[in-house]
């Protein structure tokens, strides 16, 4: 089983950490209270990533308290988990597509969910008679999320303790940076990793998702560090047939450009339309279409949009964000 990494020992103990002092916490209320009135779309989660932010909040496990209400638990001195405990958010503008896109009754899947992130607003937005499945392979991660789900009374979150990938069985991640836990990636035959290393369960993704009965998928969230390729050639056959309407993924552009990368080209393939986040805009959340002409899109996440898979209110909302890129 090999050691207990330190982040455990708080969940299976209950013992505090010295980061659960009461100068610790006043110390991190009152960062929290000054990020908490930045209403950008960016900075927050900047100033969270800095050695300052990473001081104040120390080490251990912690609740955040979201901005869209919903509570989350985490590990402080984790750069996602940090962002979600100071700012209550991570990145606003996924945030707003969520917000747009998603109604009472949806069915998400959030595939890599880290802490819940975009997963628990999902869940806040879907209501009690949608269903969010969220997929994370990492165990004391998705102990976390289980318990965020139960604290904020959200029977709609299903926790899936497992990597999607083309296969069924196991596998090994390599955690890159004990410091971003989001950056955690399975490692393939061909390409060995020099990072600590955890077996983790991983299903079909294609077989997978089939079996659990999504017939109607409003919006899929896929952020699994480099193997989201394999994760789309599994599920292709079945998005095909049920069409999700919302496809938010990452994507970090190589040399050969945008239009070359896999993920692309498998969703242009499929009759989805790229959308790109315009980074330069402070105050709101714009988007813009991703022409064949572009080529190198500033930013690693995006947006993809299946036209007539839309109800046409949500479609409005989202064309609505659409701008024509300066």
């Amino acid at each position: 089983m090999g050691k207990i990494p330190w982040r455990v020992l708080p969940i299976l103990s209950g013992v505090a950490t010295e980061s659960d002092s009461e100068m610790g916490e006043v110390a991190r209320a009152a960062l929290a209270g000054v990020l908490r009135r930045l209403k950008t779309v960016k900075v927050g989660h900047r100033i969270t990533d800095s050695a300052v932010a990473a001081w104040v909040c120390g080490e251990g496990v912690a609740v955040a308290q979201l901005r869209y209400g919903a509570r989350a638990v985490v590990f402080v001195d984790d750069y996602v988990g940090r962002a979600m405990y100071l700012w209550g958010e991570h990145d606003p503008r996924i945030t707003s597509v969520l917000e747009a896109v998603l109604r009472p009754g949806d069915t998400v899947l959030d595939i890599g969910a880290n802490f819940g992130v975009v997963g628990l607003f999902a869940c806040k937005m879907v209501g009690e008679k949608g269903i969010v499945h969220l997929f994370e392979p990492q165990p004391v991660v998705a102990q976390c999320l289980r318990t965020s789900a139960l604290i904020n009374g959200y029977r709609q979150a299903a926790v899936h303790e497992c990597a999607l990938s083309n296969r069924a069985g196991s596998a090994e991640m390599a955690i890159i940076d004990a410091g971003n836990l989001g950056k955690t990636t399975l490692v393939s035959e061909d390409k060995q990793l020099a990072a600590e290393k955890i077996t983790v369960r991983v299903e079909n993704a294609g077989e997978f998702i089939r079996a659990l009965g999504c017939q109607r998928v409003s919006l899929i969230k896929i952020d699994v560090e480099g193997h989201e390729r394999v994760v789309l050639e599994s599920m292709r056959d079945w998005m095909q047939e049920v069409k999700p309407g919302v496809v938010l993924f990452e994507c970090h552009v190589g040399k050969d450009g945008f239009w070359s990368e896999n993920v692309v080209t498998q969703l242009a393939e499929m009759g989805y339309e790229l959308l790109a986040y315009d980074l330069k805009k402070f105050w709101s959340t714009q988007l813009y279409r991703v022409t064949s002409e572009m080529n190198k899109p500033v930013g690693h996440d995006f947006v993809a949009v299946c036209p007539g898979s839309l109800k046409g209110d949500v479609a409005q909302r989202l064309e609505n964000m659409i701008k024509p890129h300066a």
